[in-house]
């Protein structure tokens, strides 16, 4: 067995595991069944359990198409018969005007050491109890002119000196409203019954808080996530199954909404099956597009349309009904095939979601299974929605963190990726300024020669050293230090004194020159702009500063010259990209600056007064404070 298989597996067992289980357990609640006795329709239990609950299964008095009391029993002349159920009053033998009515005697005997109560199965609009002839219990609807939505009466019996009771209950109901379940009451201690009321609603309570911590975890992911389709079908599958959650419990109804009228939940109940059914079928659709085709999510929404127009006509024929169930089995059809295909194509969008999604239809159909179960598992589908939703989050998690993972991935490699041209770059740019560079100076060595051949000398010893630094910098050095820097610096513009003597060059520097790295060939160049684009334009004697001025958190470096300065345009000329073999000096020393620190050249010129041209290098915190001076360059 392969590993997919395995995953297979697992993802069906798992959750039909659970709905054994839960249908185990449902068989399990189902409280011990009563006899009545024969010749008096009486009920004897003789030993009580105080954690038991029981119910009544055999003959129960009843008087069809009659609301009576004690007296009225005694003598009553109407016809009287024997049910198996509360449910066998919804037949046609009960019905009077648009309500089935029926009163019903019920003789229990006990011991009288306990209180007792009964739960009365939640199909009627209306009843009102007689307990050894006086009342004592009514209905929440009791005397009103319109019958809310039943709900399940917890009612306690008065105290009896014999532990006998007599129970005489009038019971109604519309013939469009179709409540209730199961259809005998349920008897045992009061504080037992008491207990189960308790323990049902923290159930409920405890779903219904579940689902909404669901609603609004994917609400809050949706606004991050506009359009992912899974979270937006998933989001309308949780709605559905609280709005089931609401009306498969007619407590809830009606304790959050007050008394609403039997219409209202009746077209509720009738359309909620559907509602939660689409939006299974269609979160299943948006996981397995591959394979869930539009077609049958179409006639599968069609198919849900039989039992909604069910609901809205109150239609009570058995045939139209059993169409209606059969039409609500056709989504739990569709989603099961196309789970199926998913699993044999080895195909898992998540084994948690498999597994999420395979609970949630067996537990559906579990429900429907012990509906009608004495004590029904109305809540038996809850652990389907519970793992379907754990396992959305967790397959949310997974989703976000290979996102993460791979955003921080692709951030990386981005990174390394942009590094890397820029040291690319610096190489290129610093392997065009060597070239311009040594050009320049053996233009003006041939000069020299010409002229006076001993200079000529001097010159070609100090383009020895020139050309020995240059060539020992790595192409693919991003900085040197600031020592290095000045060297190359000061050879190249002594080599410029020797060619033109009225030029100064000054030093504003540091007493201790700052220990930081900074790129290669930079002041250089910028002395050079300064002498061919300055002072040799000008007619007065030029005078070129180097001024370095450090600060806390940084140094600041200053080439200034008295020549003839720039206009703003060209001043802008000089960033911009050069084209064919044109000079790069300027262009590529502030590109490079800019690579590496973010911020490139600073140029400030006024025609006919000069030029300054100035950049920053960010330093260590521990560069310790210097005083500044100013020497004269011999």
């Amino acid at each position: 067995m392969n590993r997919e298989h395995r995953r297979a597996l697992i993802a069906i067992i798992f959750p039909l595991t659970f709905a054994v289980i839960f249908l185990l357990l449902n068989r399990v609640m189902q409280p011990t069944s009563l006899k009545t006795e024969d010749s008096y329709k009486t009920v004897v239990l003789k030993d009580v359990s105080e954690f038991m609950l029981y119910n009544l299964d055999g003959d129960i008095l009843c008087y069809p198409r009659a609301k009576l009391n004690p007296s009225h029993t005694l003598n009553y002349r109407g016809v009287t018969q024997t049910i198996k159920s509360f449910s066998d009053i919804r037949s046609p033998e009960f019905v009077v005007g648009s309500e089935y009515v029926a009163t019903i005697k019920i003789q229990i005997s006990v011991p009288k050491d306990h209180e007792y109560g009964l739960i009365l199965p939640g199909q009627f609009c209306e009843y009102t109890m007689f307990c050894n002839g006086d009342l004592f219990a009514h209905s929440n609807s009791y005397l009103h002119k319109s019958p809310c939505y039943p709900t399940p009466g917890y009612v306690k019996l008065p105290p009896s000196e014999t532990g006998f009771y007599q129970l005489i209950i009038n019971l109604t109901t519309p013939v469009i409203c179709d409540a209730g379940s199961y259809g005998t009451y349920l008897f045992g201690t009061w504080e037992h019954i008491l207990r189960v009321q308790q323990i049902e609603k923290s159930i409920l309570y405890s779903l219904l808080s579940f689902v909404v911590f669901i609603i609004f975890a994917c609400v809050i992911q949706l606004l991050s996530l506009r359009k992912d389709k899974v979270l937006r079908s998933f989001l309308l599958f949780v709605v559905a199954s609280l709005i089931r959650i609401l009306f498969s419990d007619n407590v809830v109804a009606v304790e959050l909404f007050g008394y609403l009228p039997y219409q209202f939940v009746s077209i509720c109940r009738g359309m909620v099956t559907p509602l939660f059914l689409f939006s299974m079928m269609f979160h299943i659709y948006t996981i397995y597009a591959k394979y869930f085709k539009k077609h049958l999510l179409v006639s599968g929404s069609l198919a849900l349309l039989i039992p909604v127009i069910n609901a809205l006509t109150f239609s009570q024929m058995p045939f139209v009904n059993l169409i209606s169930k059969v039409c609500e089995f056709v989504p739990y059809v569709i989603c099961a095939y196309y789970i199926y295909c998913a699993i044999m194509d080895e195909f898992f969008y998540s084994t948690t979601v498999i597994i999420g999604l395979i609970s949630l239809l067996s537990s559906s159909v579990i429900s429907i299974i012990t509906a009608r179960n004495i004590v029904p598992g109305k809540y038996t589908y809850s652990y389907g929605i519970v793992f379907i939703s754990f396992a959305q989050l967790i397959s949310l998690a997974k989703t976000y963190a290979m996102q993460d993972e791979a955003e921080i991935s692709m951030t990386e490699e981005l990174r390394k990726q942009i590094e890397s041209m820029q040291a690319s770059e610096n190489a290129f740019l610093n392997a065009q300024m060597k070239p311009h560079f040594l050009y320049n100076t053996l233009n003006t060595i041939a000069d020299l020669c010409v002229t006076d051949s001993e200079k000529a000398r001097g010159l070609i010893g100090m383009l020895k050293d020139y050309v020995g630094m240059v060539i020992s910098l790595d192409n693919m050095e991003e900085t040197v230090s600031l020592s290095k820097e000045l060297k190359l610096a000061r050879t190249y513009y002594k080599i410029e004194k020797e060619r033109f003597p009225s030029i100064e060059f000054f030093e504003e520097l540091p007493i201790r020159i700052p220990n930081i790295q900074m790129p290669p060939l930079v002041l250089q160049p910028l002395v050079e702009n300064a002498i061919k684009h300055g002072v040799r334009k000008s007619t007065r004697s030029g005078v070129i500063i180097i001024r370095i001025k450090e600060k806390p958190d940084y140094v600041q470096f200053q080439v200034s010259d008295n020549g003839a300065g720039m206009t703003q345009e060209d001043i802008d000329k000089m960033f911009i990209v050069p084209k064919e073999n044109k000079s790069v000096g300027i262009y590529n020393i502030n590109k490079r600056l800019a690579n590496l620190y973010g911020t490139g050249l600073k140029v400030e010129s006024t025609v006919d007064l000069g030029t300054c041209i100035s950049f920053i290098i960010p330093k260590g915190p521990d560069t310790e404070h210097i005083k500044h001076g100013a020497k004269r360059i011999e």
